[in-house]
C-alpha cells in the first residue's frame, strides 16, 4: 500500500484555502496525490471519492477539515463506510509506512508484514479489514468488487515486465520508463513496487510515476536515496 504525502493545506493569493464544500478539495487532493485510491491504489479517471479519514456523519467539525481527507475507490469507500475510527487504532497510508506494512503476493492477497511488532500488526490488521481488503472475491462472473482480481492481473503483468527487461537488448532506460508509465496507469502501485524491489532504477522511477508517494524528498520520506523502503512504519 502506497504511503502518501497530503502536505499542508493548499493556499490561494498566499492563504489557507477554506473549502466550503468537502467535493471542493477533489482537484487540490488529486494535485497531490494523483488519481488513485489511498488504499488499494486503484488509478480512476472518475469516481474518485474524497475520502474522510474519520467518517464525517459522526464527526461533522471534520467535514470540511484539509487533515481528514484521502481519495478512495467506490470499493474501499463504500467498506470504509461511516462508523467512526479511533486513528491510533489503525495504520494510515498518510501518516504510517504502509508499504513496510504489508506484503503483497502472487496470489494477490495482502497480507501483514510479519517484522512489525504485535501492537504494529494488530493496526494493520485492522486497517485491512476496514476496507476488506484481505477478503477474496466469491467467484462469479458478477462480482462487483474487482480489487483482488486486478492486483492479480497487475502482479502477472508487472513480472511480465521484468522477464522482458531482462532479455538481451531489452534493458534500456527508454523500456524502463515504459514499465514505470504503465505502472501509473495500470494502477496497483502496491503490487510494482513488490514485483521490482529488488531493482534500484524501476524502484525510483515508481516512486516517481504517482503523486504523493512519500519517498525520500518528502516530508515524511518512507524511502531511502536508493529507493529502499525503511523497516519501520515511522509513525
Amino acid at each position: 500500500m502506497r504511503p502518501v504525502e497530503r502536505g499542508q493545506v493548499p493556499q490561494e493569493n498566499g492563504v489557507d484555502k477554506v473549502f466550503i464544500e468537502y467535493a471542493n478539495a477533489r482537484g487540490d487532493l488529486i494535485d497531490k496525490l494523483d488519481e488513485c485510491c489511498s488504499y488499494c491504489g486503484m488509478h480512476l479517471d472518475s469516481c474518485l471519492a474524497i475520502e474522510h479519514v474519520r467518517p464525517k456523519d459522526p464527526n461533522p467539525d471534520l467535514e470540511l477539515s484539509w487533515g481528514n481527507f484521502l481519495l478512495a475507490c467506490p470499493n474501499c469507500n463504500s467498506h470504509k463506510g461511516t462508523t467512526d475510527v479511533v486513528l491510533d487504532e489503525y495504520l494510515w497510508p498518510d501518516s504510517d509506512n504502509t508499504d513496510f506494512a504489508f506484503v503483497y503476493g502472487p496470489d494477490a492477497a495482502i497480507r501483514v508484514n510479519e517484522e512489525l511488532s504485535d501492537e504494529e500488526r494488530k493496526r494493520a490488521s485492522k486497517l485491512l479489514d476496514l476496507v476488506k481488503l484481505d477478503v477474496e472475491p466469491k467467484k462469479s462472473p458478477t462480482v462487483s468488487d474487482r480489487r483482488w482480481i486486478n492486483r492479480q492481473e497487475k502482479w502477472r503483468i508487472a513480472v511480465r515486465k521484468k522477464k522482458q527487461l531482462a532479455l538481451d537488448g531489452c534493458d534500456n532506460p527508454a523500456f524502463r520508463e515504459t514499465i514505470a508509465e504503465l505502472a501509473y496507469e495500470s494502477g496497483y502501485w502496491g503490487v510494482w513496487i513488490s514485483v521490482f524491489r529488488d531493482d534500484e532504477d524501476l524502484r525510483k522511477r515508481l516512486l516517481k510515476c504517482v503523486r504523493g508517494t512519500a519517498s525520500f524528498e518528502t516530508q515524511r520520506p518512507c524511502y531511502d536515496e536508493s529507493g529502499q523502503c525503511l523497516p519501520s512504519i515511522n509513525r
